[in-house]
């Protein structure tokens, strides 16, 4: 057997480099135009090799069992070992190369070797005596029961479904955004004891994206109440863990037993003892400047980071918000004039109508230069101006859109409306439609429960799949307003201000919003299907939403939609 530090110390070096490959593959997998089904997989099995490196690191670093268990150590041989850190380093050096048809020709033979070798360390672990040692000593610290872990997961998780963030991960730009990931501020934040770090900016400079690229976070909302806040904050972390730890178990056997509510501290102490229960833990607090409950959220922070928690918040620079961050480690964030012209250069690659090849490289030059200089630093500006250059069909007219860029992002907005309203009409109705449903819904919709809503017609007893609109030519429509998040499937506006822009814009006359919804809601509710009466087994209903794929919406919010209507509801 090796040496237990040997084991120890390579287990640790493993758990590191599954990590950093990890770092690599989001990158690399953002880059691409499409997907495949040997992505995915991969994914999948690098997430779960991660998981069992973690938990055998956790095992050899317990303390105050020596005595009991003496030095036996999970039973891995170092053939083994150096073989996995060899085929690891192998795909990171392929990542970091960015060697596509490399990575994607060996894609299949990478999976099952991740595979394999997730099998081979997970037997170890649950197999060996250690662990098995180590699992009677912790019984009262952990859960066995599934049962009893999804109930203590329905008393800690927030009494309503908190919306997700915005950060809608969408394909990213390689070589930008390395200068927050390299400053000392963030180092210092991600490797040594501070535990908060405060990165502000001005509206559309990449707050959002910039925490995007930041792995391994959980992340909190900004929802309605604290309470919520934390109780999702701590939620997701307990199911990052196998085990719940004995504190937590006897809390919620307490609550159980008095009825009780939790307190704040009670739930910053669930997420303290889940935050030492694993070797590190990072949430990322997106739009403080958003937060409802700002200033008792800064009371807290200080606390949460206390935990061992380390949170990284992101938001204007207001002075509501920098006064409780002045003694915090801090960082603004801003596009630099290399990301601008690395990011306009990438655009016109990716997607100008003109082909990139037959540009003159000056033409090039020139343009990148004068939208750098224009946007000054806003990366949100630079976006919509190429969102427009990118769509024109030849270069003078480029040249001539370059003669009187949008001053703002407002001015961006308005001119965008502008060029979908010059649309052909159906292109035009689509559009609105769609901004509607996105700023006005109670949750972002994912595409296939927006395709479905749009396809509910007034009279009809089912959708028919000849009425779905596609995922091109919904957002194409929009002229760059809306995205689609590669991470959830769920669309949303290109950023928080173009949503408040639509909002205040009179871009729907014939019918207020939230009627609009609430009718489809009904109609939706009254398809065929709906008329059969309700489900008797849960195998019935879980069928009836996987065809129905807008009936949970339909079902959780009509009522909601129809309170905030402020027109009579017709009647039929």
């Amino acid at each position: 057997m090796a040496d237990p530090l040997s084991i120890a110390a390579s287990i640790a070096g493993l758990c590191g480099l599954t990590i950093q490959i990890s770092q690599l593959s989001y990158h690399y997998f953002s880059a691409l135009k499409s997907t495949s089904d040997n992505q995915a997989l991969f994914i999948q099995e690098l997430s779960a090799l991660t998981s069992v490196f973690l938990r055998l690191r956790q095992a050899t670093q317990i303390d105050g069992l020596d005595d009991i268990i003496g030095p036996r150590q999970p039973v891995i041989s170092k053939t083994v070992i150096e073989d996995c850190k060899k085929r690891l380093e192998k795909v990171k050096v392929v990542l970091e190369r960015k060697a596509r048809r490399s990575m994607e020709k060996e894609m299949k033979e990478t999976v099952e070797m991740l595979h394999r070798f997730h099998a081979v360390f997970a037997s170890a672990l649950a197999t060996d005596h250690f662990n098995v040692s180590v699992a009677g000593l912790k019984e009262l610290r952990t859960m066995t029961s599934a049962k009893e872990r999804n109930e203590l997961g329905n008393w800690l998780s927030p009494s309503f479904t908190p919306a997700p963030l915005s950060t809608f991960i969408e394909k990213l730009c390689e070589g930008t955004g390395s200068h927050l990931l390299n400053c000392k501020e963030y180092l210092a934040w991600r490797d040594g004891a501070e535990g908060l770090l405060w990165a502000y900016g001005r509206p559309g400079t990449g707050k959002t994206p910039e925490s995007g690229r930041i792995p391994l976070l959980q992340r909190g909302t900004m929802n309605e109440t604290l309470d919520g806040f934390l109780r999702h904050l701590a939620v997701q972390l307990l199911d990052q863990d196998d085990h719940v730890p004995e504190d937590v178990v006897n809390l919620w056997k307490k609550g159980k037993s008095t009825n009780s509510s939790l307190l704040p501290d009670e739930i910053i102490s669930i997420i303290s003892s889940t935050v030492n229960n694993t070797s590190v833990a990072y949430a990322v607090l997106d739009g403080l400047d958003k937060c409802p409950f700002l200033a008792k959220l800064a009371k807290l922070l200080p606390k949460l980071s206390k935990t061992g928690l380390k949170i990284f918040a992101t938001s204007r620079d207001l002075s509501d918000i920098r006064k409780h961050f002045d003694k915090s480690s801090h960082v603004e964030i801003s596009a630099t004039k290399d990301d601008l012209a690395h990011y306009i250069d990438w655009r016109l690659q990716e997607e100008s109508e003109v082909d990139y090849d037959l540009m003159p490289q000056s033409f090039k030059s020139d343009l990148t230069s004068a939208v750098v200089n224009h946007v000054d630093g806003c990366f949100l500006l630079a976006r919509l101006v190429m969102d427009h250059i990118t769509s024109l069909t030849t270069i003078k007219k480029m040249r001539q859109a370059l003669e009187s860029p949008p001053v703002d992002y407002k001015e961006a907005y308005g001119r965008t409306m502008e060029r979908i309203a010059k649309q052909n009409a159906g292109r035009k109705t689509l559009a609105v439609k769609v901004m509607v449903w996105i700023c006005y819904t109670k949750r972002p919709l994912t595409l296939e429960e927006l395709q479905q809503a749009l396809a509910t017609e007034d009279g009809e007893e089912e959708i028919d799949p000849e009425n779905v609109e596609s995922a091109r030519s919904l957002l194409s429509c929009c002229l760059g307003l809306v995205v689609l998040s590669k991470a959830d499937l769920t669309l949303g506006m290109v950023h928080e201000t173009a949503m408040n822009f639509v909002r205040a814009t009179d871009i729907v006359h014939d019918v207020e919003p939230n009627l609009l919804i609430s009718q489809t809601c009904l109609t939706y509710l009254s398809v065929k299907p709906m008329r059969e009466g309700f489900c008797e087994k849960i195998e019935d209903l879980q069928s009836r939403l996987q065809h129905l794929p807008f009936l949970n919406y339909a079902a959780h919010f009509f009522g909601q939609h129809l309170k905030a209507t402020t027109k009579p509801y017709p009647r039929s």
